[in-house]
């Protein structure tokens, strides 16, 4: 190959990263994530580094939700039940008296850029919440489907009336419902990574929410859970 056409490879790899780079951080901007703390990072011994985009192939996030913040929504007659592939798998001993409920949420796509946190992880499944009456008769559902954690700082999600009434972003189209802190990405050895958080809620979503289902339980930085995310990926670029 001549030297002009190493160049204009060169031009056109380099071209295409930073159209990649800049399409991710205009995700960002929009969903007003641009505040939010930086995770720390840690890189075991013989992580991969390959590829400057990766594609997220699997696998799951398990989610330990406190029983309490069950307890408080039931307060309100509200109860969550989780929609399939994602499902409640098990429980954790989380201290005298304390238990944590486990759902998981299997992992089925996204991109991250190189060895950050820079990007998408998207989930199959969803959680349905229901507002009972007194007699705990259903009386009002929401569907949420989509959830997405982008940036490492931010879980997005859709959620939706039975009769398909957009109540949270849209289908495709999730919105911000969640913040991410503490976070801490690991690179292992296999070259998989693990994302661990804590998710809270927010307060646009808690207003959302409470006046969806005619309640005031859902409440900003109302405790959603500690999360561990383990990804595998393969590169694209």
């Amino acid at each position: 190959m001549s030297i002009r056409g190493t160049r204009s490879l060169c031009s056109l790899r380099t071209k295409t990263v930073f159209a990649v780079l800049a399409a991710l951080f205009l995700v960002a901007f929009s969903t007003g994530v641009s505040s939010a703390k930086p995770a720390s990072v840690k890189a075991s011994a013989g992580a991969s580094t390959d590829g400057l985009v990766d594609h997220v192939t699997g696998t799951k996030t398990v989610l330990a939700v406190p029983f309490s913040t069950f307890q408080a929504l039931a307060a309100g007659h509200i109860f969550a039940t989780f929609d399939k592939p994602a499902a409640l798998t098990g429980f954790r001993y989380a201290g005298p008296g304390n238990i944590d409920l486990l759902a998981t949420f299997p992992i089925n796509g996204g991109s991250l850029v190189g060895n950050s946190n820079l990007g998408t992880i998207t989930h199959a499944g969803g959680l349905t919440l229901t507002k009972t009456d007194a007699n705990f008769h259903p009386v009002k559902s929401l569907k949420s489907t989509d959830l997405t954690i982008l940036n490492a700082t931010t879980l997005l999600a859709s959620a939706h009336a039975l009769d398909g009434t957009p109540i949270i972003g849209d289908l495709g189209a999730p919105s911000a419902v969640a913040d991410m802190s503490h976070v801490v990405r690991t690179v292992n050895g296999d070259g998989s990574i693990t994302l661990d958080a804590d998710y809270t809620l927010n307060a646009v979503t808690a207003q959302v929410l409470n006046l969806y289902f005619d309640t005031t339980v859902f409440q900003a930085g109302l405790n959603m859970g500690q999360g561990t995310s383990t990804i595998t990926t393969s590169g694209i670029l």
